[in-house]
């Protein structure tokens, strides 16, 4: 029975070494593309465009912000001053 354990361990051992390893790749061929008999196509010129301008943007529910409705901690001269927005939703 110990001996059924032991070999049920070695293989599930093995197993996992054997999906840790790298895959196998097969040689391809040395050449990029095969050779065809066709020109490659050329490119055309095309009317030059001017770009169109971008659609306006719409505003993101801008809200004003006053200093009087701020939360402040520290001393207002700090040298680093961080101002957190959140919505408690």
């Amino acid at each position: 029975m110990k001996k059924q354990i032991w070999l049920i361990v070695a293989l599930v051992a093995a197993l996992l070494l054997a999906a840790c390893g790298p895959t196998a790749t097969t040689p391809g061929s040395s050449e990029s593309g095969s050779a065809t008999e066709q020109p490659a196509a050329t490119a055309t010129q095309s009317e030059k465009t001017s770009p169109t301008e971008p659609p306006p943007t719409a505003g993101a529910g801008e809200t004003p912000v006053q200093a009087d409705d701020w939360h402040v901690l520290g001393s207002p001269d700090a040298p680093v001053t961080i101002i957190e927005y959140a919505d408690f939703q």
